[in-house]
């Protein structure tokens, strides 16, 4: 059972990294960060593959992207030319981070109402997906934004 539920969260994350993240389909896209977290925290999982450690790993996933999500929030911050744009990505990443907190409750409701350890690292997995997600949106704005 864990292991078709690590397959499904890897082949989605997979589907949805490449087809977001595919420098092919947009070459703003700086791939080489994305691929290294991404390929640290597969190494991870393939190194312990116990509920404990595919949580560890997810955890360890997840600060890696808040990290590059903070880096690039603060790299925008920088690039606002007027006090509006600054509030307006505050805004922003405020609405996000909120929306982030009411995922959190719908999906740990959703899952921590089931029977067995395994969905505490679906639930792991899900919050890295989120931070993967949202920063990889800050860098694609950023990129945009000043043309890297």
């Amino acid at each position: 059972m864990a292991k078709y539920i690590i397959a499904l969260l890897l082949f989605v994350s997979s589907v949805r990294g490449s087809a977001q993240n595919n420098s092919d389909i947009d070459p703003m896209l700086d791939d080489t960060t994305y691929k290294a977290i991404d390929s640290t925290f597969l190494a991870c999982v393939k190194a312990d593959g116990s509920t404990l450690g595919l949580i560890g790993c997810s955890l360890n996933g997840e600060k890696a992207w808040n990290d590059r999500m903070e880096m690039y929030y603060k790299l925008l911050s920088e690039q606002c030319a007027t006090a509006k744009d600054s509030q307006l990505l505050l805004k922003s990443q405020t609405s996000w981070e909120e929306f982030r907190s009411n995922e959190k409750l719908l999906y740990q409701k959703s899952l921590f109402d089931r029977d067995g350890t395994m969905w505490r690292y679906v639930d792991a997995y899900f919050d890295l997906y989120l931070a993967r997600s949202r920063a990889l949106q800050l860098q694609y704005y950023y990129q945009v934004t000043t043309q890297h």
